[in-house]
């Protein structure tokens, strides 16, 4: 297990392309202390894992959330298994995506890729389906 505990590839993709946008859009001190905030947060998750709020609204079942330390805009999403260890999904800005629903249809909008997507694409877009009951 690296500093990371156990993570999902979908998570390592996530810090990769924030890092990208944080160094071409903020410069690279903020890259910097953005990842040094996320190594702080999850060494706090690893100790505290039941400190998240669980997401009744994603799935697997046990998906929690929880804000970055000095960064609170971003999210870490993870799971506690049986054996109480913590697997890390994602980490992605709390303004990222906008679940909306049209015409009785699910739609998440995402601002960085600059569309709208069907409900049945979320989880090849997230790895983490969206489970809204909408009357």
């Amino acid at each position: 297990m690296n500093r990371f505990g156990s993570k999902r590839p979908r998570f390592l993709l996530d810090l990769a392309e924030e890092l990208a946008w944080l160094r071409d859009n903020a410069g690279a001190e903020v890259a910097e202390r953005w990842y040094g905030a996320l190594r702080e947060t999850i060494h706090f998750i690893k100790r505290n894992p039941r400190v998240g709020r669980k997401r009744e609204d994603l799935t697997p079942a046990g998906i929690r959330c929880w804000r970055m330390q000095r960064f609170p805009r971003w999210l870490i999403f993870y799971a506690v298994t049986d054996k109480n260890k913590v697997v890390f999904y994602r980490v992605r800005s709390g303004t990222m995506n906008l679940v909306v629903m049209k015409n009785g249809v699910l739609m998440l909008f995402c601002p960085a890729a600059r569309g709208t997507f069907h409900r049945r694409n979320l989880n090849l877009l997230c790895g983490i389906d969206i489970v809204r009951r909408c009357p």
